[in-house]
């Protein structure tokens, strides 16, 4: 708020400020009085001096009294326009929250306070997608989009591939988070988001142990493991209980699903909708049932799938990742002069077979 509306900020710390005085002041009277009947002779009520000062004190403190109403409500007026940056701010937390739990992956993964407050101040300070940008609510929503964009691009190049896509996934879930609160979609279809959502991010491994039943095309193409892997899905999640029951039926369609080269891509529309239409508008939640249909039947896709994913959040219809600036590039130029100091070192790690001295 200090960088977006500062005349608004600087309101609230006047107001902060006057409405200390007030309650200083108002704690000065009270002494007042009190050494004011503590110097009091005989009856009190026959003393004048003691009366002239009650009655100048209850006129002082109802001027103060009456200013500090007033403070506190310009103080609820800047308050309602400070909230409008509550999304944002809670967006914030979360995001250093999702890098710093990253340390549980791999020891390596160790993201600052100091690295996360880089990124909020280039989001902030030093974004360009805010010029001739005058509206407060676009600014908001570029700030918001900017930061989760900006720190994936930071520090996915810490990351190995195979563990990007968890970051990714993890920023997708916060800014859904956030966009419920948001968006017009009805309560129901942001439940059953948040369902699957839930059911994404845990571990899925305990569930039921009952039998799946495929037809006699796809039992070829469906190992045990993946089908110890439905069964579990049709425990948890209602919709697919209803697309899994079609394996023993639907043959055809679903054969070509499984040697699709790009299965990500020719989801079944009814298995995704199969609890009804609720979701048919929500483009982020297609693409996650069909990641969860993908993760579930085609694993080897399941990055593929996560991107697809990810892109319809952070984008628009039929954006790729980089389309949406989601881009994990290990720039060591860029790195050294933009997001480093000259006091700080940097490390370059490499896979097996790989060296990454030739970035230098």
């Amino acid at each position: 708020m200090r960088h977006e509306r500062p005349d608004v900020d600087e309101r609230r710390r006047d107001l902060i400020r006057l409405q200390g005085e007030f309650r200083m002041r108002l704690h000065e009277l009270e002494k007042e009085l009190l050494r004011a009947l503590n110097a009091a002779q005989g009856n009190v009520l026959d003393d004048e001096n003691v009366v002239d000062t009650l009655e100048t004190l209850k006129r002082e403190a109802a001027e103060v009294a009456r200013k500090a109403a007033e403070t506190d409500g310009v103080m609820r007026e800047v308050d309602d326009i400070a909230s409008m940056f509550t999304p944002l701010a809670r967006a914030c937390s979360s995001v250093y929250f999702a890098l710093d739990r990253l340390s549980s992956l791999h020891g390596f993964y160790q993201f600052s306070l100091g690295f996360f407050q880089s990124i909020f101040r280039q989001t902030i300070e030093h974004n360009k997608h805010l010029q001739n940008v005058t509206d407060a609510r676009e600014r908001l929503r570029i700030l918001r989009r900017d930061l989760f964009v900006l720190a994936y691009s930071r520090a996915c190049v810490s990351l190995h591939h195979d563990k990007q896509m968890a970051l990714l996934v993890q920023l997708a879930q916060i800014k859904l988070r956030g966009d419920e609160e948001e968006d017009e979609f009805s309560q129901e279809a942001w439940a059953r988001l948040n369902a699957d959502l839930d059911f994404v991010m845990r571990d899925a491994s305990a569930g039921s142990t009952e039998a799946v039943e495929l037809s006699p095309e796809l039992e070829t193409l469906i190992g045990a493991e993946a089908r110890e892997g439905l069964a579990v899905h049709a425990h948890a999640l209602g919709w697919c209980r209803s697309w899994i029951k079609t394996l023993s039926s639907d043959g055809a369609e679903w054969v070509a699903f499984m040697q699709n080269a790009e299965p990500e891509r020719c989801v079944l529309r009814s298995a995704v909708l199969a609890d009804g239409s609720e979701l048919a508008q929500m483009a982020a939640a297609l693409a996650l049932r069909e990641f969860i249909v993908v993760r579930a039947l085609r694993p080897d896709r399941v990055l593929a799938a996560a991107a697809r994913f990810a892109a319809a959040v952070f984008g628009s219809a039929g954006q790729t990742l980089e389309q949406c600036g989601m881009v994990a590039e290990a720039n060591l130029a860029r790195v050294v002069s933009e997001e480093t100091t000259p006091a700080m070192p940097i490390a370059l790690c490499s896979v097996p077979g790989h060296d990454a001295a030739y970035r230098v």
